[in-house]
């Protein structure tokens, strides 16, 4: 499969909308069998334009605080870039990791449940790496928006977009160590069975 046609797109489009629908919901809404479907996705996995299966979790409903951090480098050689980026992927607080370009060279996303915990990873941090750092800023995020990917389809209007929001605020929600687990097998695989 080296060119993916419209069907393709759309089932991309039907899996980045909700990607624990059942083949035969995906097979519906793009008007092909359920035998087809399971044959395209498959195929799209094997050649690599599908690599996961996210799952949108509101981790403010677990507690969790949502932040940034935007750096500028200097006086650094790709070997000292790509040290500082694997540091930040190896980080448990970490969960977005970006070279980007314009304003800032390098975003960091964490989650974290104890600032405290936070601020001394990040003074740990600045002790190793502040040389490096020409500038950084810290941003606190309160609302983060989940957008479907509208390059999938043609004709699909930036008004079309499915917008999913997760807000800070509202009633916390327990979970035991049984509920971590699922969160952690649904992640990364929001199409594994909930008999497994």
């Amino acid at each position: 499969m080296d060119k993916i046609d419209l069907k393709d797109r759309k089932i991309l489009h039907e899996l980045d909308k909700n990607a624990r629908q059942t083949l035969s919901q995906i097979g519906k809404n793009v008007r092909l069998p359920k035998s087809v479907v399971a044959y395209r996705i498959k195929k799209l996995e094997e050649t690599g334009i599908i690599k996961n299966f996210y799952t949108v979790i509101n981790f403010y409903k677990l507690g969790y605080i949502n932040l940034a951090i935007y750096v500028n480098y200097q006086y650094y050689t790709p070997a000292i870039e790509k040290e500082i980026i694997n540091y930040f992927v190896d980080s448990t607080y970490s969960w977005w990791v970006a070279n980007i370009q314009g304003r800032y060279d390098l975003v960091v996303l964490f989650l974290v449940k104890d600032l405290n915990d936070f601020f001394s990873f990040w003074k740990k941090t600045l002790n190793k790496y502040k040389f490096y750092f020409q500038e950084c800023v810290i941003a606190f995020f309160t609302k983060t928006y989940s957008y479907s990917h509208s390059f999938l389809l043609d004709d699909y209007k930036r008004d079309d977009l499915e917008k999913m929001e997760i807000m800070d605020g509202g009633k916390k929600v327990d979970i035991d160590s049984k509920d971590l687990q699922i969160l952690h097998l649904i992640a990364l695989n929001a199409r594994i069975p909930l008999t497994e």
